[in-house]
């Protein structure tokens, strides 16, 4: 049922929801007669759904960024371990909230994500070789930590080489930096697997660690039961989020069956009762929400 409630969310919640972006950008554009690579996301929404498009933005930025803060505050942490948790996110986020204020992050989002892949992606590829390939191969796991090295010289070669080819061919124009992703998973996988069986001894074993063992749980470990508890007031609000999440789908539907000449004012009722209606359905679906889960 995880798989599934992951697969739910990313297909309709992200990939979905990323076409219908597209479509309204491109009636943005139509609309304000401009490029669309010219107009941020703010714009398309006001454009295509008013005030509701604004909040629908804003509380998507939002719920974004809370588990992002969240790693960020976690991988903070390991560098202040003094520090209270709370202190370290509440300055993470002050700082990435004041950077996110200038135009050169702003304007030059994807580019600066982008870049984040291309150091970040070999990291992915080396941990999965280590955690879930070499067991199957026979290969030595975790060999800096068996001999206590603080450094795994294969697997910062191997992220270098792999760092530096990227930015060789991205500004070198041969590749975009989008399509690199299939390439930085490769060339990381294959040269820390050589470096790691160049520099082996031949009495490895695969066997991991000791400690690794004892920290893996059996069982898989135990997960807590949410228990949901309805009342009336929870009934009503599940409801009323229920209808006015139909209402959002049926007024786009009624603007679009209309006639060409009422159009403009369609467009203006329809960009009210769709702010109305979204206010009320963020509102009683939290509020249902935090009602039946105990």
């Amino acid at each position: 049922s995880y798989g599934l409630f992951s697969a739910f969310g990313m297909y309709l919640g992200h990939f979905l929801a990323w076409i219908c972006a597209g479509a309204m950008g491109a009636a943005a554009a139509l609309i304000l007669n401009t490029p669309l690579t010219s107009l941020d996301a703010g714009e398309v929404a006001w454009q295509a759904l008013g005030i509701s498009g604004v909040i629908s933005v804003i509380i998507a930025g939002w719920a974004t960024s809370n588990p992002t803060l969240y790693r960020a505050g976690l991988a903070l942490q390991a560098v202040t371990p003094g520090w209270p948790r709370w202190v370290v996110t509440l300055l993470a986020g002050t700082f990435t909230t004041a950077i996110a204020c200038f135009p050169f992050v702003f304007g030059y989002l994807l580019e600066f994500v982008a870049l984040f892949g291309i150091l970040l992606v070999p990291v992915g590829a080396i941990v999965f070789m280590e955690h879930w390939l070499f067991p199957k191969w026979g290969l030595p796991q975790f060999r800096a930590e068996r001999q206590g090295l603080a450094l795994n010289v294969p697997a910062l070669v191997a992220w270098g080489i792999t760092v530096a080819t990227a930015l060789v061919i991205t500004y070198t124009g041969a590749l975009h930096m989008f399509f690199l992703a299939l390439p930085l998973w490769v060339l990381p996988a294959v040269l820390y697997t050589v470096l790691t069986l160049f520099i082996s001894d031949s009495g490895e074993t695969a066997e991991p660690p000791a400690l690794d063992r004892a920290e893996t749980p059996k069982n898989g470990g135990e997960r807590s039961q949410t228990v949901r508890v309805y009342d009336s007031i929870s009934m009503v609000a599940g409801g009323v989020a229920t209808i006015s999440l139909i209402a959002c789908f049926i007024l786009p539907i009624w603007l679009f069956l209309g006639d060409g000449i009422s159009y403009e004012s369609h467009f203006a009722t329809y960009q009210q009762w769709l702010a109305v209606a979204s206010v009320i359905h963020l509102v009683s679906a939290a509020t249902w929400v935090i009602r039946t889960e105990a």
